[in-house]
């Protein structure tokens, strides 16, 4: 009678640790999943934050090249304002000489 009792009890202990196991198969399963999709989220954010920073340095640098465009108009303007009036001021020079020696 006791050697069946034993059985009996090991038997129920053997069952015990496998739903026990599963238990915590399920638990891990899940924990897995959730480290995951958190790790995916993560992984998300840093290349947005990355595509957010090349952004603004294509910004900085469209920015950049824009200002560098506008000073050399303004210096080649600048610059061709200067030789349209010399020329100018040697054309009335000229036609004011013409005209008294007229």
């Amino acid at each position: 009678h006791a050697v069946a009792w034993e059985e009996t009890c090991a038997r129920r202990n053997a069952a015990a640790a496998r739903s026990q196991r599963k238990r915590a198969k399920a638990v891990l399963q899940t924990k897995s999943a959730e480290l995951n999709s958190a790790e995916l989220a993560a992984r998300k954010a840093i290349v947005e934050a990355e595509h957010v920073e090349r952004r603004k340095l294509a910004a900085h640098e469209h920015m950049h090249v824009a200002k560098t465009r506008q000073r050399t108009r303004r210096r080649m303007g600048a610059e061709f304002d200067a030789e349209a009036r010399e020329k100018l001021e040697e054309e009335e020079t000229a036609a004011r000489t013409a005209f008294f020696k007229s």
